[in-house]
């Protein structure tokens, strides 16, 4: 098991009135399965809160059970079930009631905040109302796992080839793997196929390997050209036919 997010309490306690999701950004380590979200939280009162795990591009992934806190400032379990690669994302906290989190304020974080929501539907879409540099009392304990393997198949046609060169590549699911086309003498690059798409032109492309691809380069000849040159002196009266020949 291992941790990863703000795991000691911070000096300040930030607040937030009911309806307002809130929460931080924090970057796993490594590949590996999430099993609960631990904050150091209360609301005045008592009340619900619920946890959503986020991507980077504010798109909900999974979020918790609701769990019953009182207003006694502790750290808070809530129970969650997700595998995510090595790579930000946010923890988002949404209440019934006005709740406190503590804070490093001015520390170097992600703070988001979000008012346009409704306890206890967290949004599948975070709208970021502020964006602060506070970092919140959130940490995410997972455990470590291997990292998925997906297939990379390269192939081209006559005429050129490929760095790396075509075969059949394993590479960590959502790596990226750049590659080269490079044509023969005589051919030109024309485009790439993904998955049997044509997607770009450029010679170099990069493919993000979220799951099993196959990219295929094609080649053109390069059509020769010939330049024709003709010198004659004009005879009055006299026709004369010129035929195209092409080989």
């Amino acid at each position: 098991m291992a941790t990863f997010g703000k795991t000691n309490i911070g000096s300040t306690m930030r607040g937030a009135g009911a309806n307002y999701a809130w929460g931080c950004k924090y970057t796993m380590p490594t590949y590996g399965e999430m099993t609960k979200i631990t904050a150091y939280t209360k609301i005045v009162g008592g009340g619900n809160v619920v946890f959503g795990v986020y991507d980077e591009t504010g798109k909900k992934l999974t979020q918790t059970n609701p769990v019953t806190i009182s207003e006694i400032e502790s750290w808070v379990d809530f129970l969650v079930s997700y595998v995510g690669a090595g790579k930000p994302y946010y923890f988002i906290m949404l209440t019934d009631g006005t709740s406190y989190i503590a804070a490093d304020v001015g520390e170097i974080g992600q703070e988001v905040r979000d008012i346009n929501v409704t306890y206890p539907n967290l949004p599948e879409q975070l709208e970021f109302e502020e964006l602060l540099d506070n970092e919140l009392s959130i940490y995410v304990t997972y455990t470590p796992i291997a990292t998925p393997q997906v297939q990379l198949t390269i192939s081209s046609t006559e005429g050129g080839t490929t760095l790396p060169t075509p075969t059949v590549y394993t590479v960590d699911i959502d790596s990226n793997v750049e590659v080269v086309a490079i044509p023969d003498s005589g051919f030109i690059f024309n485009h790439w196929e993904l998955d049997g798409i044509n997607v770009s032109a450029d010679q170099t492309y990069i493919v993000i390997m979220d799951t099993n691809h196959t990219l295929h380069a094609v080649f053109n000849v390069i059509l020769p050209t010939h330049t024709l040159t003709i010198n004659s002196t004009p005879i009055q009266g006299v026709p004369f036919t010129l035929e195209e020949v092409v080989s």
